[in-house]
């Protein structure tokens, strides 16, 4: 018996093409590539609106389209029955479903069918959905089992083949895509014995079913829990073994990037053969954003707390949560991992003791929130700072979480917080994640409305080459007073202090905006004419750091590329109001209302494959991604893909060797940081400064960012006082000299 859905798919559009593994329709696909022309997307070039601009986002230049003729001609065969899915079988045979509703929702097409009806994904056959594109409704519902949905960001081979405004029939075609969930008779495996025989292929198998009963239960569960466990251990740096095929990973490839983006959601259907009863088991790996992914130490014990709120109000059966924690001794790299049976644990708290590790874990649940305290029995010391001798390092932000369920009906949810960034779309679980995200992604800075962005667009400018960001007025209490610290790169610096004569220099001030030729030109209603009298460039520079155990080191670790630089607005105030500069006069105008900038908690101890909801503005200037001349950009950061000691080339080893994070690029993607988006500030959800943008790596698609904080490095001097050479210990000391001119910011 093939396998029946009734009902949706999630996205609108019209026309779509489903081809499950026909030599018919690859024959016909062949005869049409012969006689047909490119079909180019019209409007190219032009504001796109934010369906467009998903779905441009994943076009496979190299599928092939019917011809203009043949979809004009199916657009107005299907003219009077556009609601509808017609669908053909190997001997052409059509059977028409009405459609009751059409929605796009989280970038999936969901079609709602009418009374009940059903949908066969048969082999050799084609599904046709014809209808024109109503409302969008952006807002996330509930998958029921009578539903079909389609990620279109998923699905290979796809191509535009018309795409206009509002009510007008949109058309793509999937050509070639295999649908697997449906293919085979449903058979019913009696018992499990060895599950790598059902599960270790190199795709992880989403349509096994099994006879529902506890050993059988036994076995799945322990099998997904360990190999999920061996995934993230592996990831970690744990390689004495091997995970399974379907995560991709190995010993050969493995090269810190992208380490998670081949774990799916690992699920199997239970079913009772005699009642037909059946039940869904599943665990996912849930994205957790930096902030919600805390761990504390407090008396020599390592503290988790989580608001489960929302898993808790989910209507799954045998839910249960897994933390997987790194840690670092002086032989090995362990991932530590605690499960909870959360509805064991809202009855009764739990203590217990951990053998293998010498621990005693407590955990309990009080109003939704689950708190767990994991104490050393060897009285060891743990850290997030320093390994010591026989002690625990751990790393604060890299804990990884996943959920385990048995349902009848799958839902869609977040288990913390939901980003505040709209570009971040689903943190739903790693799959999706992965399936809708990018590590980061230009915006289109004209439509870009966050919140966030815009007052990023408040403090960044550009001066010479490079990028600033204002950080704080060097002495709020004094409104006569109207000087500035600036955070930008030190080799930013030094060209400013000595080459200002070169022609190559830029000597004017220039604010964002959205219209690239305005940048590329410094147009005068954007920028303005400066004097390098106006600055104190390289005030405080991080060279000869000592670190936080009191160290002066002499390998490079002891500079960074980071520099604090003063500006000093009067003039440039003075100057714009006798040009009747406006925006100028009105953007310098504005800092005053702004409140100091701030160090990220996230800065000294982001992980690897951290999620974040990271923002950053810039000024390119160099060509690259399709760009040139000087231009204003904005990026979001949705992933820490590798963290590394950076590396300098030789004419450059003066700015020294400290950590940085690095995001990979792909050619889909093209992000636009290079030469001049030097020095820009990378921000947290609440405008805390991270790290500077700093260079291009290797082949130019990879992006270095060097973080301003370290378990190594105090670089600003206000956690410990080992670093004399700290910006607070800078500014300390100018107050002692000059107290009327400075005094002390807390950055």
């Amino acid at each position: 018996m093939k396998k029946i859905f009734k009902g949706i798919i999630y996205l609108p559009l019209p026309f779509l093409v489903i081809s499950c593994n026909s030599n018919v329709v690859k024959n016909n696909v062949e005869n049409e590539k012969e006689n047909s022309n490119n079909i180019n997307i019209p409007n190219e070039g032009q504001n796109k609106s934010k369906t467009e601009e998903i779905i441009d986002d994943k076009i496979n230049n190299d599928a092939t389209t019917k011809k203009d003729d043949q979809a004009q001609e199916e657009k107005e065969d299907n003219n009077t029955n556009q609601n509808e899915i017609n669908q053909i079988d190997d001997n052409q045979d059509i059977k028409t479903i009405n459609i009751s509703k059409i929605k796009l929702v989280d970038n999936n097409l969901i079609f709602e069918l009418e009374n009940n009806e059903e949908i066969k994904l048969l082999n050799n056959s084609r599904t046709v959905l014809n209808y024109r594109l109503k409302e969008i409704d952006k807002q996330l519902s509930s998958i029921t089992d009578d539903s079909i949905k389609f990620n279109i960001n998923n699905i290979d081979g796809i191509e535009i083949i018309s795409l206009t405004s509002e009510n007008q029939d949109i058309k793509f075609n999937i050509l070639n895509k295999q649908i697997e969930i449906e293919q085979k008779e449903e058979q019913i495996i009696d018992k499990v014995n060895n599950p790598k025989d059902i599960f270790s292929k190199n795709e992880f198998p989403k349509n096994i079913i099994i006879k529902d009963n506890i050993q059988n239960r036994m076995v799945i569960e322990r099998y997904f829990q360990n190999e999920l466990l061996k995934s993230i251990s592996f990831i970690n740096g744990n390689f004495m073994e091997e995970p399974e095929k379907w995560t991709h990973l190995s010993f050969q490839t493995f090269d810190g990037f992208d380490g998670y983006k081949q774990i799916p959601n690992l699920q199997v259907k239970f079913k009772d053969p005699t009642t037909n009863n059946a039940q869904v088991y599943i665990t996912k790996i849930m994205p957790t954003l930096v902030q919600d992914n805390n761990l504390e130490i407090d008396d020599q014990e390592i503290i988790l707390n989580r608001d489960i709120t929302n898993y808790l109000n989910k209507k799954f059966f045998n839910k249960k949560i897994s933390f997987y924690i790194k840690t670092t001794t002086s032989f090995q790299v362990l991932t530590f991992n605690y499960t909870f049976d959360l509805d064991l644990l809202i009855q009764t708290p739990l203590k217990t003791v951990d053998d293998s590790n010498n621990f005693e874990i407590n955990a309990e649940i009080v109003n939704n929130n689950l708190k767990v305290r994991i104490k050393p029995l060897n009285k060891n010391k743990i850290s997030f700072d320093k390994l010591e001798e026989n002690g625990l390092l751990v790393d604060k932000l890299s804990t990884v979480t996943s959920v385990s369920y048995f349902t009848n009906q799958e839902q869609e949810f977040t288990l913390f917080s939901k980003p505040t960034n709209q570009n971040l779309s689903t943190l739903n679980s790693n799959e999706d994640f992965y399936n809708n995200n990018t590590s980061a992604k230009l915006l289109d800075v004209a439509n870009n409305q966050d919140e966030l962005f815009k007052k990023i667009r408040e403090r960044v400018f550009v001066v010479g080459g490079g990028t600033m960001t204002m950080l704080s007025k060097v002495k709020p209490s004094d409104d006569n007073d109207f000087r500035y610290y600036f955070i930008t790169n030190r080799h930013v610096v030094d060209i400013l202090k000595n080459r200002w004569s070169d022609h190559r220099v830029m000597k004017k001030m220039m604010i964002p905006h959205s219209n690239d030729s305005l940048v590329r030109n410094a147009d005068r209603s954007i920028s303005i004419d400066i004097n390098k009298e106006w600055f104190e460039f390289g005030f405080w520079e991080s060279s000869n750091q000592t670190n936080t155990s009191g160290v002066l080191k002499n390998d490079g670790t002891q500079n960074a590329d980071f520099a604090i630089s003063i500006i000093d607005i009067k003039p440039i105030i003075n100057k714009a109001q006798n040009e009747n500069n406006i925006n100028i006069l009105n953007y310098l105008n504005n800092w005053k209302t702004l409140k100091a900038i701030k160090l990220s908690p996230h800065s000294k101890y982001l992980s690897e494959h951290s999620n974040v909801d990271f923002r950053i503005g810039s000024f390119p200037l160099d060509n690259f991604a399709g760009f040139s001349g000087r231009r204003y950009r904005e990026h979001i950061i949705n992933k820490i893909d590798k963290i590394i000691l950076n590396d300098q080339a030789q004419e450059f080893e003066k700015y020294g060797h400290f950590r940085t994070f690095v995001l990979k690029d792909t050619p889909s993607n093209k992000l636009d940081l290079i030469s001049g988006a030097s020095g820009s500030v990378v921000f947290d959800n609440n405008l805390n400064m991270v790290a500077l943008f700093m260079q291009n790596i290797g082949n130019d698609d990879r992006y270095g960012f060097g973080l301003l904080a370290s378990p190594d490095y105090d670089y600003f001097g206000f956690n410990s006082n080992n670093n004399p050479n700290s910006f607070k210990n800078k500014l300390t000391s100018e107050i002692s000299k000059n107290p009327s001119k400075f005094e002390l910011i807390d950055f």
